[in-house]
């Protein structure tokens, strides 16, 4: 739990404790109290002064003292400065935040360089239907190639089968998928063998090619 959290929740617990919350309020501290241990005890030291104060005579209770003449000024001076120095807080948090994300983003910009990688190659799907984009990526892994498929729009729960498709005509199977509502990423191992690949799709539940993506040769040295 954060400070902030914490305190909005203390507030309450006297309240609590003298029965004074809404129905809404109370259900939402005891849910905060059920995952807060410092909370917890801090509403168990002022149980017994609840409990004091249910006890007290207001009969006997003699006049308030005033308070002194210079207090308020006091606490309007120290409200002033912690305000300031609240100000000054935030404003140096967002001037180092700021530091720190241009040093964050020169870093990446001149360290995090991905070397190309000769296994792994990226090819657009030539069918889709209306709405969807997606892409096609092989790894050549033994002993045949590693689908990755990247997909958005297709409709949520249905049932996808990828398959690799052979230079002579042959669809090999390699798993299933279920669309979901945002981006999905599918991963799935083949046994063609890179060579031998000259398309990556997709088919629905009933067999029919939803997408297909053409497969170039393979680069030779």
């Amino acid at each position: 739990m954060t400070d902030e959290v914490c305190r909005r929740w203390r507030d309450l617990l006297g309240a609590s404790l003298l029965d004074r919350l809404s129905p809404e309020e109370r259900i939402g501290l005891e849910a905060h109290l059920d995952g807060c241990a410092e909370c917890r005890a801090e509403l168990a030291e002022l149980r017994p002064v609840a409990s004091a104060l249910a006890a007290a005579d207001p009969a006997h209770l003699g006049t308030p003292p005033s308070p002194p003449a210079e207090l308020a000024d006091r606490v309007f001076a120290h409200v002033r400065t912690v305000r300031r120095l609240e100000r000054r807080r935030r404003w140096t948090l967002r001037a180092g935040a700021g530091i720190a994300a241009a040093v964050i983003a020169i870093s990446v910009a001149f360290v995090v360089r991905p070397a190309p990688n000769p296994e792994r190659e990226d090819f657009p799907f030539t069918t889709l239907p209306a709405g969807v984009v997606a892409k096609a990526t092989l790894y050549r892994r033994t002993p045949g190639v590693e689908v990755w498929l990247q997909v958005q729009g297709l409709a949520p729960g249905a049932t996808y089968a990828v398959w690799v498709e052979r230079s002579n005509g042959e669809r090999v199977r390699c798993g299933t998928f279920n669309a979901v509502a945002g981006n999905a990423h599918v991963v799935l191992p083949s046994t063609v063998r890179r060579p031998d690949t000259i398309a990556v799709g997709v088919s629905d539940s009933h067999g029919h090619v939803v997408m297909r993506a053409p497969v170039a040769p393979p680069k030779t040295a």
